[in-house]
């Protein structure tokens, strides 16, 4: 039966595949480690395992070849190609026929190293023999041939240059005939270097020889008489800067000391002749100015015993100023309004002052300490505690200063429940602030950190002249509502008052007169001063 299926099989295939022998059977390997079939018990084999290998031997049943499909035909066309037909004129090798029941046994393995070929003797042949088909085919030349030496002739022709390439060539033909001239004669074979075979490479021209020396030159300038002079002028200009230039003194005049003397002298006898005699030659200033007028307002709404707060922050050297200027306008209000008055100071000597001022032209008006008035003395820290007393002015400034009989001592009492400041418990309660002072920057410093806590209190500043163009911005701008400055600013002040207290009147002359002098001195010193330059370019003039 097994006869039969291969020719049933070669049925379907081409006529050229139809001669290949079958395969020989592959004898099955023998497993030394592998159990007999006879120790297996069927029973441990899975169900899935016996439907795979049905045909194996070991499972006890008999052994069944399957049954082999057969194979669908590819008849060749007849006019199938001639290549195709070669395949089968192939001789294919038999495999030997092997039968699946039969085993096989195992190939030998190949050892690991296989012993070369080759003998030694034929080893030794590869390195010494040539081969025939190198022996013959060049032949190598002499070691280290004498060069060759390049003639002319071995110059490759020049080639034709077109027409308007030659029309650019450099006319001057001195450069080219003098080289061809030096290759020509120049035939010097170079023997070394990489230039070894060479022969006229570098020719040799005069200057240019390697044995010549290179050409000394000087480093000496070369310069002209006119650049030596230049250079000359630029030397001493330089010399010049560096030389320190003396200075011109002049000697001092000699009557310079003795006219000094001769001019302090007649100020302070004429000055101090009309404070003594009291005269009464210039008259006062009259009318009123616009900061004048706006403190007279102020002053005149203030109502009747109304508490005043009152700042002293001048020095003593400006006491005389200060108090003439200050008199009429403290007088006309405690005339008119009896107000309390209340002196605080951010100056060491202004609680001094303050004594002085109402012990002396106030003096008539009958003000008793603790009574009508009071003082709360020095209050430190500047900008910083005059903002404090504006804001809480009781713990700023708790205390009353009272000078005793005896100058060297004084006594502190709580002065928030003293008459003078009966009902005061904040600035804002106070009916008008005044401060006298010379100094711009106190009186800054009391405007701007005042003007929230007092709101729309008046404010009166009264100023020393030199202090007043400084503050005069403040009235301007409404943030004060008077301004009294000076001697001029007491004195127009003081004829609203009625000529009161009569300290303006006083020092009025002894002021114009000193001022008439000072005007005469500086106008009779430019005039001698332009005597003297006159006299001085006149004998300039005669001297030439």
């Amino acid at each position: 039966m097994k006869s039969d299926e291969p020719a049933a099989a070669d049925a379907g295939l081409p006529a050229w595949l139809s001669g290949i022998p079958d395969a020989a059977p592959v004898e099955p390997v023998e497993n030394e480690n592998a159990a007999p079939a006879d120790d297996l018990e069927l029973g441990d084999i899975p169900s899935w395992l016996k439907a795979a290998a049905p045909h194996s031997s070991i499972f006890g049943e008999t052994a069944q070849e399957p049954a082999v499909e057969p194979a669908p035909s590819f008849d060749a066309p007849a006019d199938s190609a001639d290549w195709l037909n070669t395949f089968k004129s192939i001789d294919t090798p038999q495999a030997p026929a092997f039968a699946m029941d039969e085993p096989v046994e195992a190939a030998p393995a190949p050892p690991a190293f296989v012993p070369d070929s080759q003998s030694g003797e034929n080893m030794d042949s590869l390195f010494t023999d040539m081969p025939d088909w190198l022996s013959g085919s060049v032949d190598l030349p002499a070691a280290n041939p004498a060069p060759t030496p390049m003639t002319n002739s071995d110059v490759l022709a020049a080639g034709e240059l077109p027409a308007w390439v030659q029309a650019m060539r450099p006319v001057d033909t001195g450069v080219s005939q003098l080289s061809s001239t030096l290759l020509s004669s120049d035939q010097t074979l170079e023997s070394r270097g990489a230039l070894a075979g060479l022969q006229g490479v570098l020719p040799a021209a005069p200057g240019y020889a390697p044995t010549s020396k290179p050409k000394a030159y000087s480093i000496k300038l070369q310069a002209s008489e006119e650049q030596q002079m230049h250079a000359a002028l630029l030397e001493q200009i330089l010399a010049a800067e560096a030389e320190p230039v003396p200075i011109a003194s002049y000697s001092a005049l000699r009557t310079s000391r003795s006219l000094r003397w001769v001019i302090a002298f007649l100020l302070l006898t004429i000055i101090t002749s009309v404070l003594a005699m009291r005269t009464q030659i210039f008259t006062m200033p009259v009318g009123n100015t616009l900061d004048i007028n706006g403190a007279l307002n102020a002053i005149g709404s203030i109502p009747e015993g109304s508490p005043v707060l009152v700042m002293f922050d001048y020095e003593p050297a400006r006491v005389g100023e200060m108090e003439v200027a200050a008199a009429p306008v403290f007088d006309q209000m405690l005339l008119l309004r009896h107000p309390r008055l209340t002196f605080i100071s951010t100056n060491e000597s202004g609680a001094i002052l303050a004594e002085r001022f109402i012990t002396g032209p106030l003096a008539g008006h009958g003000y008793e300490s603790g009574i009508r008035y009071l003082n709360l003395g020095y209050l430190p820290g500047g900008q910083m505690g005059i903002r404090a007393f504006a804001q809480n002015p009781s713990v700023s400034a708790p205390y009353a200063f009272s000078q005793s009989a005896n100058l060297f001592s004084t006594t502190l009492t709580p002065a928030w429940t003293l008459p003078p400041l009966e009902g005061v418990t904040s600035l804002s309660q106070f009916t008008a602030l005044i401060l006298i002072t010379d100094n711009a920057d106190s009186a800054r410093a009391w405007i701007e950190q005042t003007t929230s806590a007092r709101g729309t209190l008046p404010f009166v500043v009264i100023s020393s002249a030199q202090a007043a163009p400084m503050i005069q911005p403040y009235y301007t701008s409404q943030q004060i509502s008077g301004l009294v400055s000076g001697l001029y600013g007491g004195a127009v002040y003081e004829q609203n008052n009625a000529g009161r207290p009569g300290t303006a009147r006083t020092y009025w002359d002894a002021y114009s007169i000193g001022m008439l002098l000072a005007m005469a001195l500086i106008l009779g010193g430019g005039l001698w001063n332009l005597a003297l330059g006159l006299r001085d370019r006149a004998a300039a003039r005669e001297a030439k």
